[in-house]
C-alpha cells in the first residue's frame, strides 16, 4: 500500500529554494528522472517511501506501509538533511494532509486490461481499474471525496458550539444552585418559644435547641 501526502508549499520563495539547493540535493541521494518532464521534479527514495520535489515548490511524499507521523518526519528529514536546521524545523511544522491511497488486490489469475470504473469516484472517492501493470491484480485508487472537507469543517464548528453551550449550561447550573442555597438559608423558619420567661426563637435546621434572643 502506498499513501500519497501533500505539503502545500507552492510559492516563488520555494522556487528559489529549489533552484538554490537542487545541485546539493542531487549530491545527497536525490535523482533526476530520465523521462522528459512537463513539470520538473527530482526524486528521493528511502526505506519508508519516496519524495518528489517539484520546481514550483510542491513536495509530495509517497509512503509505504502503515501511516505513522514518525515515518513521515523520518522520510522528510532524510530527504532534506541538507537544509539548514531552522528551515527544516519550520517545514516539519507545516500542515500535512492525506490526499490519496493506492491499493493492489491480487486475484491469483489474469484479469482483463482496460477496466476503469469511476462510478463511485465522486461519491466515495473510489476508482477501480486495471492497466496491465499488475496482470493478476485489481487496482483501487482511493481519494478524499469532494464533500469530506466541508463536512469536517461543519463538524468541527458544531463541536465547538456544543462545547460552548455546555459551558454555559454548567455556569447556569452552578449559579442556580448558589441562588437556591442562598434562598434556602434566607427562608429558614423560626419557631417562637419562651424559656425561663424570656422570649426567643428555635431554629429546627440546627438539629438541636438553639435559643435566639429576641431583639
Amino acid at each position: 500500500m502506498i499513501l500519497h501526502f501533500y505539503l502545500p508549499w507552492c510559492s516563488l520563495f520555494h522556487c528559489v529554494i529549489f533552484s538554490r539547493f537542487r545541485e546539493v540535493a542531487l549530491q545527497r541521494g536525490w535523482k533526476q528522472p530520465e523521462a522528459k518532464q512537463r513539470n520538473p521534479f527530482i526524486v528521493f527514495r528511502g526505506s519508508h517511501g519516496a519524495v518528489h520535489w517539484y520546481l514550483g515548490g510542491l513536495v509530495i511524499l509517497y509512503l509505504r506501509g502503515s501511516v505513522m507521523l514518525a515515518k513521515v518526519k523520518e522520510l522528510f528529514c532524510k530527504a532534506f538533511s541538507f537544509l539548514p536546521d531552522e528551515m527544516l524545523l519550520r517545514y516539519l511544522d507545516a500542515p500535512l494532509g492525506e490526499e490519496a491511497r493506492h491499493w493492489v488486490f491480487d486475484l491469483g489469475a489474469p484479469v482483463p486490461r482496460g477496466v476503469d470504473n469511476r462510478n463511485f469516484e465522486r461519491s466515495h472517492g473510489i476508482r477501480i481499474r486495471t492497466d496491465g501493470s499488475h496482470p493478476q491484480a485489481l487496482e483501487v485508487d482511493e481519494t478524499r471525496p469532494f464533500w469530506l472537507d466541508p463536512l469536517e469543517k461543519v463538524t468541527e464548528k458544531l463541536s465547538f458550539e456544543i462545547d460552548e453551550h455546555l459551558k454555559l449550561i454548567r455556569t447556569w447550573t452552578k449559579e442556580a444552585e448558589t441562588e437556591r442555597m442562598k434562598r434556602k438559608k434566607e427562608s429558614r423558619q423560626y419557631i417562637d418559644v419562651t424559656v425561663d420567661g424570656k422570649r426567643g426563637s428555635f431554629d429546627p435546621s440546627e438539629g438541636r435547641p438553639v435559643i435566639h434572643e429576641a431583639g
